[in-house]
């Protein structure tokens, strides 16, 4: 699970705040998040990091909350299934939970009962109660308001990001693509990548941005603005020159981006997933050859190119 900051501003909705203030919910959320986090990197001999969030969810979906405590029935949990709970108890332990009712091996053989708790905020229950999975604390879906008008499932990839790099494209794509009336859609638990596209469009979805380290764009109308092709830097260049061709595509639907360059004729593979590709973060693989990518003094021309496909739309 990565540490993703929630903002100091975000509204929560009030189903999901059981009660308490908008920011005790807040300092929650941080805090049972930097918790997962910090569990799932320690040196704890747990191969598979998932299970960390797994087991506590596990937890929490076979527990009653009162009073700020967890009861939880073990008769209720497939604990069997879970990896190393065992290690993941004792983690916790060290982070501050008690599990009152388990042995110092945190057993629970022989166990039909134990109480869960976290003195130092007790809210963080009510957080993990928000949520029908652990998979991930995706904090955009928090809000009544989390579409397109605040943007917070665009912070939210945005913050994700792992570098200076893919910030800078990321935020030029969106900030473009949004004032040309796209809308963004980004998966419930969020994760997977964020889909721009227009409403009643055929293809549905025209623009993807896949978490930083690629973006694919469709050029549909390329060959009308062969000019801004021409320039861009080298680079940007050789991305599109090194597209898929369409005669490669398992598909064979007969549809290409078709267009002309220093007298060669070009036709690159339209369908969504293996159009364009924009590398943002290193380079790729395909068809053995090697699809270089971006650099920061590639950003003007990418958005050139943006700009030149929107006129069409």
């Amino acid at each position: 699970m990565s540490y993703i900051p929630i903002p100091n501003d975000y509204i929560i909705s009030k189903k999901f705040l059981r009660g308490i203030s908008n920011n005790a919910f807040l300092l929650a959320f941080d805090e049972i998040q930097k918790l997962i986090y910090e569990i799932e990197l320690s040196d704890n001999n747990i191969k598979d990091k998932h299970v960390v969030s797994k087991t506590i969810n596990g937890l929490v979906k076979n527990g009653d909350l009162c009073d700020g405590k967890l009861y939880c029935n073990v008769n209720n949990m497939q604990y069997q299934k879970w990896e190393k709970y065992n290690l993941i108890f004792q983690a916790m332990s060290e982070k501050g939970f008690v599990f009152d009712g388990l042995g110092n091996n945190y057993a629970l053989k022989n166990i039909t009962e134990f109480i869960l708790s976290y003195p130092k905020n007790p809210d963080v229950f009510i957080v993990l109660k928000s949520y029908d999975g652990l998979e991930s604390l995706y904090w955009a879906k928090l809000s009544d308001d989390w579409n397109d008008e605040r943007n917070y499932a665009a912070l939210y990839l945005y913050l994700s990001l792992q570098n200076e790099k893919e910030k800078v494209f990321y935020k030029m794509i969106h900030d473009k693509l949004k004032a040309s009336g796209l809308k963004h859609t980004l998966n419930e638990n969020g994760s997977g990548p964020i889909h721009y596209h227009y409403k009643g469009k055929k293809s549905g979805k025209d623009f993807l941005f896949n978490r930083g380290w690629i973006f694919h764009v469709r050029l549909h109308h390329i060959h009308e603005y062969m000019d801004v092709f021409n320039d861009c830097t080298e680079n940007v260049k050789n991305i599109i020159l090194s597209g898929e061709d369409c005669n490669d595509c398992p598909k064979q639907c007969g549809n290409a981006y078709q267009f002309t360059y220093k007298g060669k004729d070009y036709s690159k593979i339209e369908c969504y997933m293996n159009c364009f590709k924009f590398p943002v973060t290193y380079p790729v693989s395909q068809n053995n050859f090697v699809i270089p990518e971006l650099t920061i003094g590639d950003v003007s021309s990418v958005e050139k190119l943006l700009d030149a496909e929107l006129s069409f739309m």
